[in-house]
């Protein structure tokens, strides 16, 4: 199994968590969008995925990644915008 794969299969539980905890209606897949007008979960929501997933990463890896760092407020294009963005900005930091 790849970097990636690991890690889509880790986000894929921490948003099957949140969904899980909140009882929202939602099957995500690497197109579910995380932010923007069509994002399939509130602000809230997002960074409850987010600290379950970096948190996930950082144990599986024995890494001290910070997910929502100031490099990832500042790009341009928001690696939190879909799951398949969020997933590839992950690989990038590890």
């Amino acid at each position: 199994m790849t970097l990636r794969d690991q890690l889509k299969t880790m986000l894929l539980e921490s948003i099957k968590e949140y969904v899980e905890n909140t009882g929202i209606d939602l099957q995500a897949d690497e197109e579910t969008r995380l932010v923007g007008q069509s994002a399939s979960v509130d602000s809230l929501g997002l960074v409850a995925i987010l600290a379950n997933f970096e948190a996930q990463i950082n144990d599986r890896f024995d890494s001290d990644i910070v997910l929502a760092n100031e490099k990832a407020m500042s790009m341009q294009r928001s690696p939190f915008r879909s799951v398949a963005s969020l997933i590839d900005y992950a690989v990038l930091l590890l």
